[in-house]
């Protein structure tokens, strides 16, 4: 998709009974502010990133899991929406309507279809980073901030952020599919083969009778190896064939459902269907998580469900696929390591004519050096891939903390603090305006670096009461960048109107909402309209007519 921006276009927060819509967002740099804390800005900045996946970090008195998130966005010249509501994700665009029942299936579809997230390695494998990690490029929330580690640390840590950012900028420690110790491991077998067999001809040499051979000891440590080996080839086998049967389940149960609707077409055109309730004529199909409804009376939306049903099923039957070649590839692997009873080579040596000639071993010693030679310059190769993704990872961090030092000096010209790690110590954490500005200047300098496309959200980017100077430089260089910037504040009564004196800044009041209320009762019909692009009918009690 190019170096196309994504911006947020508006938000909508509610369900039946109260919403709260906001529609004023510029792709430019937006203030959201207020007279007074409690207004609501949190709970709105913290909505833009909650609706595309973000771990929620809403007050505490906020019931989000009670409450729909829409977000409209625009990537270059496409437009779409994303609809959450608990672990529940709605996709729209002008073609399709897509359902997901978890974080984990939106972020693969989003990592597919929107933009493509970073890979890292995590728990010995190579897994696509977890959102709410990818999210902290871009986005500081009020709450749980901690200069020393990320956002929700605990599955994920600051390495991990650390080897993301490197993976974005295409300098990551995933270098190649090449399992460099199964490499090591080979490497070793064929020298204890090659070994073996020029013991062999030394023994041959001073014995004429294979009746004289002594048998070798089994090597314990090989063994052993051996059967980790094919103990892990096992586990990985069990847990490989688990999962397609999760996801053949999974697939019955949608190929059940969209049987379920399709027969339910049938019936409309023959009588209607009731709801034996109300009587009511509005037959629901309500998603695993409970969490939407559909109103599957209507043809257009029972459709839309199946199309979208469908394609849950479709990617499905491809995951089985992809699968079933891991489960092949991992049994040949495991036929292979228990293709001989005894694992020693001194046995494997034994067991074969006694009596092999010379230009027999001769051509395996040669055949040998040259596997051996291949190994050792694929190993080189990655030692020298490494060594450049290195330099390279090096060259960013250095990058990346030069732009934040230089925006340091500018916001604190006397200063004598030097960044020279994107975290402080764990002993050592910034507070108050401190913690502002390094939270500030980060978000800047990895946009202005890694020239991602994504909105940068800082929620009360004037903490720690932040100088007017230092804001109006903050402001402009974030001025600077391509970036949509959504930031928020709470101001004094004299400062509310200082926001119009800039020039292309966006200000957004929020003094007019009520205190600890944004959602309200005159949103709710523009949020229904919207809920209505995704299909999504709500029941209000009991009497759903």
């Amino acid at each position: 998709m190019g170096y196309n921006m994504i911006n947020f276009l508006s938000i909508y927060i509610g369900n039946e009974k109260e919403a709260f819509c906001e529609t004023r967002l510029d792709k430019g740099l937006n203030v959201v502010y207020s007279n007074d804390n409690n207004k609501g800005k949190t709970i709105v900045l913290q909505g833009l990133y909650y609706a595309l996946g973000n771990t929620p970090i809403f007050p505490s008195t906020f019931d989000y899991e009670n409450y729909y998130f829409i977000v409209d966005l625009s990537l270059g010249n496409e437009k779409f929406s994303v609809c959450r509501k608990n672990k529940t994700f709605l996709f729209r665009d002008m073609k399709t309507l897509n359902i997901f029942n978890s974080s984990s299936e939106f972020k693969r579809f989003f990592d597919e279809k929107i933009y493509a997230i970073p890979r890292i390695i995590k728990d010995d494998r190579e897994k696509i980073a977890d959102l709410d990690l990818f999210y902290q490029m871009f986005f500081v929330g009020q709450d749980k901030r901690d200069t020393s580690k990320i956002f929700n640390s605990g599955y994920n840590n600051k390495d991990d952020f650390m080897n993301m950012l490197y993976s974005f900028a295409g300098c990551s420690k995933i270098t190649s599919n090449i399992d460099i110790e199964d490499i090591k491991r080979k490497q070793k077998s064929l020298k204890e083969e090659r070994e073996l067999i020029r013991k062999k001809e030394k023994f041959l040499s001073k014995h004429s009778s294979s009746a004289e051979f002594a048998t070798y000891t089994v090597d314990r440590e090989l063994y052993l190896k051996k059967i980790r080996n094919a103990e892990m080839l096992n586990d990985k086998l069990i847990s490989l064939k688990n999962e397609r049967n999760r996801i053949q389940n999974r697939k019955l149960k949608n190929e059940a459902l969209i049987s379920e609707l399709r027969s339910l077409n049938r019936s409309l055109t023959e009588g209607s269907l009731v709801c034996l309730d109300c009587r009511g004529q509005h037959i629901g199909y309500e998603n695993a998580n409970k969490d939407v409804n559909f109103d599957v009376s209507d043809n257009e939306i029972r459709n839309n469900v199946m199309s979208a049903i469908q394609r849950r099923i479709d990617s499905a039957r491809e995951d089985v696929e992809i699968i079933n070649k891991k489960i092949f590839e991992v049994q040949r692997e495991l036929k292979e390591v228990l293709k001989d009873k005894d694992i020693s080579f001194e046995n494997i040596v034994l067991y074969k004519d006694s009596i092999q000639s010379s230009e027999s071993a001769d051509e395996r010693i040669n055949q040998i050096d040259c596997e051996l030679n291949r190994y050792d310059n694929l190993l080189k190769m990655e030692k020298d891939k490494e060594n450049l993704n290195a330099l390279t990872r090096d060259s960013l961090l250095n990058k990346l903390l030069f732009e934040m030092n230089a925006l340091y000096k500018i916001l604190e010209p006397t200063g004598r603090f030097t960044f020279d790690a994107l975290f402080s110590k764990r002993d050592v954490n910034y507070s108050g305006s401190e913690e502002c500005e390094y939270y500030l200047i980060k978000l800047y300098a990895m946009a202005k670096i890694l020239k991602h496309p994504f909105p940068i959200i800082m929620d009360g980017f004037r903490e720690g009461e932040i100088s007017t100077a230092k804001e109006s430089i903050i402001i402009e260089k974030y001025k600077e960048l391509p970036n949509q910037v959504i930031f928020s504040a709470t101001l004094k009564e004299q400062e509310l109107d200082k926001y119009n004196t800039f020039s292309n800044i966006n200000p957004i009041d929020y003094s007019k909402n009520v205190s600890h209320h944004i959602l309200n009762h005159h949103d709710v019909d523009l949020l229904l309209q919207k809920l209505s692009e995704f299909s999504v009918t709500l029941c209000a009690g009991p009497s759903c007519d």
